[in-house]
C-alpha cells in the first residue's frame, strides 16, 4: 500500500511563476556572554553588529549541566557598549520544549525561590 500513490506528495504541485525572496543565515557563529537571562529572552554582549528585528539562532552552553540549549530569537535592542561589543536584547521566538524545560530547570537552580519558572517531575 502507497500512501501518496506513485509520486509521494501530500499535496499536488501546480505550475506557476510567484516572485520572491529567500534569506540565508550566516553560517559564521559568533561567541557571546550574557548580561542576563530569562525563560523567554536574554541580554548578551557580542562583538558583532546586529541589526534590530535580526532572527538569529543561538546555542547556550548550560554550566554544570553539561547540557547544550539551542533556540531561535529575534533582536530587541542593540546598542554599542564597551571595548567594541554590542549589547542585544533577544526575545526567545523558538526552542525545543525539551530544551526549554532544560533551560527553566536552569534558571532554577540559580533562584530557587523563584514564582515564574515551572518545574517538572
Amino acid at each position: 500500500m502507497q500512501l501518496y500513490g506513485a509520486n509521494r506528495r501530500a499535496h499536488r504541485r501546480i505550475s506557476a511563476v510567484v516572485q520572491g525572496d529567500i534569506r540565508i543565515f550566516e553560517e559564521q557563529r559568533r561567541p557571546f556572554s550574557t548580561l542576563d537571562i530569562s525563560e523567554t529572552s536574554l541580554r548578551v554582549n557580542v562583538n558583532t553588529e546586529v541589526a534590530v528585528n535580526s532572527l538569529l539562532e543561538f546555542t547556550l552552553d548550560l554550566p554544570e549541566h553539561g547540557q547544550k540549549v539551542t533556540a531561535h530569537g529575534r533582536v530587541i535592542r542593540a546598542d554599542p557598549s564597551e571595548g567594541g561589543m554590542f549589547e542585544l536584547a533577544i526575545s526567545i521566538v523558538d526552542i525545543d520544549s525539551r530544551e526549554h524545560l532544560a533551560l527553566k530547570r536552569y534558571l532554577r537552580s540559580l533562584d530557587p525561590g523563584s514564582p515564574g519558572v515551572f518545574e517538572s517531575k
